[in-house]
């Protein structure tokens, strides 16, 4: 259709399907492609687009964990572009009639969590015969991971506000919220959210062949720390401190290079020389 743009999502194991994503308006919607009959099951959910992780993974078993928009909102980084053009001028018209501030508020100490709130999203489960969804959790996702066997789900939430380092130069990725690490038991339905020393850093969710969860810690800003948390007990094993080599992207988040290889975590590090 002219006025509909389409996304090619994670393909299914076995190859026979396909998650697909409609742009239509002002809604992002989620299908299952069957490749073979060129049939397309369309759900009515709003998934997240994989800006800071995975959103979306098959399972041996014929599903799809995907995250989702609270109340079909689109996705942040799909909506900030076209909210700026829907509604600039309507503000303008009225802060230019006198009825409206044209100032924007930040809230710091006790004016902190002053900031618009919305409906969480969601992690839900989607059948690919049928369309058929389960809701899992809910809450504001932005990463996602299950474990080989299929039993755990590994989530990265946006909890509570930060408040602003004094200190330091605020970035346009400069955190403002709390990241926690949530962890779901597939087959009891049972959520956690284990203890960590220091806050949790996004862009990295490793399983290990025998469910134990690499993740990455950021005692400030700037550094991060390896951990392994253990699915089955919550416990978590802070890793020997080592200079980890960071990727910086555009926005100036920083991300560390990690990953299990057999039973042992491989990082990126910098060497002596600095490279």
């Amino acid at each position: 259709a002219p006025d509909t743009g389409y996304l090619a999502g994670p393909m299914s194991p076995d190859g026979s399907q396909l998650l697909l994503y409609r742009l239509r308006g002002d809604r992002l919607s989620a299908g299952l492609a069957n490749l073979g009959d060129h049939q397309i099951v369309w759900t009515d959910e709003s998934p997240q687009l994989p800006v800071f992780g995975r959103v979306a993974q098959w399972t041996r078993r014929g599903e799809v964990f995907m995250l989702t928009t609270g109340e079909g909102r689109l996705p942040y980084h799909l909506a900030s572009r076209r909210t700026v053009q829907d509604r600039l001028p309507g503000l303008w018209r009225q802060a230019a009639a006198g009825r409206i501030s044209t100032r924007s508020a930040v809230g710091s100490g006790r004016f902190l969590p002053i900031r618009p709130r919305t409906a969480p999203g969601a992690l839900v489960a989607v059948d690919a015969r049928s369309g058929g969804v389960r809701t899992l959790a809910s809450g504001e996702f932005i990463d996602l991971e299950i474990s080989p066997s299929g039993r755990w789900a590994a989530l990265v939430e946006r909890a509570g506000d930060i408040q602003p380092p004094a200190g330091e130069a605020a970035r346009i990725a400069s955190p403002t919220r709390v990241l926690r690490l949530v962890l779901i038991d597939l087959t009891s339905g049972r959520l956690s959210r284990p203890d960590l020393p220091t806050p949790l850093a996004p862009g990295l969710l490793s399983w290990s062949k025998d469910e134990r969860l690499l993740v990455a810690l950021a005692p400030n800003t700037a550094a991060r720390r390896l951990a392994v948390a253990h699915a089955r007990t919550g416990r978590v094993e802070l890793l020997a401190p080592a200079p980890l080599a960071l990727t910086r992207n555009l926005e100036g988040s920083v991300y560390p290079r990690a990953e299990w290889r057999g039973d042992r975590p491989f990082a990126e590090m910098i060497g002596a020389d600095g490279a």
